[in-house]
Formats: structure tokens, sequence, C-alpha cells
């Protein structure tokens, strides 16, 4: 055989395993019914070709190295104090001149109280313990607190998170990153949305157990006798009327 043929079968075998895509190596493969869709862009001679041909960004000086795992955002409250960034475990830490202080938790299941000022300025409360993975925390005009719940928390979840050893070994298994995310939440996705008094007493708690209209709440604002909801998973906004 010669070259040209040898590299032309080389050639359709890759095509058919590309096609075929027999052990789920395609990024898509754990996505079946993904659709691309055409995303509107400017034109690419719209597109500034300026450069800073100094690359002067790599005189910027690295503050708190190894001391902050991802810090995606940054901010600095009315007073200048700060910075306050979230990190990858979840929570929002604040520099306090000296170490950084937890600020708000998002992920231990808790809902806390940070006092900024009077007698237990600097001091971090639990107000209530959630049902669930938080997402958002907005207030009503009566400064009562409405919880955006992800999905409720699992005897799975929960056993996980106390043996860190045990996840390791789990997630080695060749699962996939969907089975595992369907075991966290219970085995399909539902809503959960949580009112609290100020003083983190329960007040009300709405559900979507079966997932049927809402799903996943990202994000709850109350407005005008209406709960607004979104999620990050779904292409809607779902509003729920209040008695």
């Amino acid at each position: 055989m010669t070259p040209t043929g040898i590299f032309a079968g080389i050639g359709l075998l890759v095509a058919v395993y590309c096609a075929v895509d027999p052990f789920n190596h395609a990024a898509m493969s754990e996505f079946p019914g993904f659709e691309t869709v055409k995303i509107e862009m400017p034109a690419w001679s719209d597109i500034p070709v300026e450069r800073d041909p100094e690359n002067l960004l790599q005189k910027s000086e690295i503050k708190f190295l190894n001391q902050v795992q991802g810090p995606e955002s940054m901010a600095f409250d009315p007073t200048g104090s700060g910075p306050y960034t979230g990190i990858a475990d979840g929570r929002i830490v604040f520099w306090d001149g000296e170490k950084w202080t937890d600020f708000a938790y998002t992920s231990a299941n808790r809902l806390r109280k940070y006092w900024l000022k009077g007698e237990k300025a600097g001091i971090s409360e639990v107000m209530a313990v959630l049902p669930g993975f938080p997402d958002n925390v907005r207030t009503n005009e009566k400064g009562e607190f409405w919880v955006a719940i992800h999905c409720r928390r699992t005897i799975y979840s929960y056993l996980l998170a106390l043996y860190p050893k045990v996840r390791k070994f789990w997630l080695k298994l060749p699962i996939s990153a969907k089975l595992h995310y369907l075991m966290q939440i219970g085995g399909r996705l539902h809503a959960a949305v949580v009112k609290y008094s100020p003083e983190g007493k329960l007040l009300q708690i709405l559900e979507d157990r079966q997932g049927k209209v809402v799903k996943a709440v990202s994000e709850v604002e109350e407005k005008d006798g209406k709960l607004w909801m979104g999620s990050v998973l779904m292409p809607f906004v779902a509003v729920y009327q209040l008695d």
C-alpha cells in the first residue's frame, strides 16, 4: 500500500471514530440533544486591534499569595474597607487589614448575619440552618429574607460532605458528571425558596418537588406581591403570586 493510501485509511478511521464516538470522549457526549446556535458577533473588522506593547500588567503586585483560592470578584464597602472577594469554596471573605475574615457563606447550608457596626461589629452569626444549598439572598420591604435554594440537601450529599476521602474515591470512579450531579440533587431538578424573619425564623417555604414548572432557583425577588424567580439552568423567568 502506498503512503497516500495509508494516510487516507488513517483519515477514514479517524473520521469514523469521531462520527461514532464509541467511548463517549466528545465534549457533548454527556448532553444528548445539545444544539449549537449562531451567536451574534460584531464584524471581525470592528474588533479593536489596539494592544499594550509593554505588557504593563506584568508590573502588577501579587498580593495575598496562597491566602485565597479563586478570588473571582472584588469589592470595597462605602467606607473604603476591604477588599471583599468571593472564593472557590463558596465563601465571601473580607480583608480586615491583618487577615481574611469570613463575611458570608453560600455553600454551608447556613444563613449568616455579619454585623457592620454596633457592639457586635465584626461578628458573624448563624441566623438559620437552610434545607439545602443557597444560591442568592434578597430582602423584601419588611426586611425579611428570601433565600433561593438550588436544591435540597440529600443524605448522599450530606455524607459525602462529611467524608472528603470517600468523596474523592467516588469521584474517581467511571461515573459521568451528569449522574454525579443527579445523585447530588436527589435524582432530579426541583425548586425551593424559603423566607426568614430578620431574626432567622422560618416564615414560609415554597417548593416544586417534582420540578414540573420551576427548577433550580438561582434568584428570587419579591415585588408587588409576586415572587420573581430565575435560574441559570432554565430558559425562562417564573413568577409566583403570593397571598
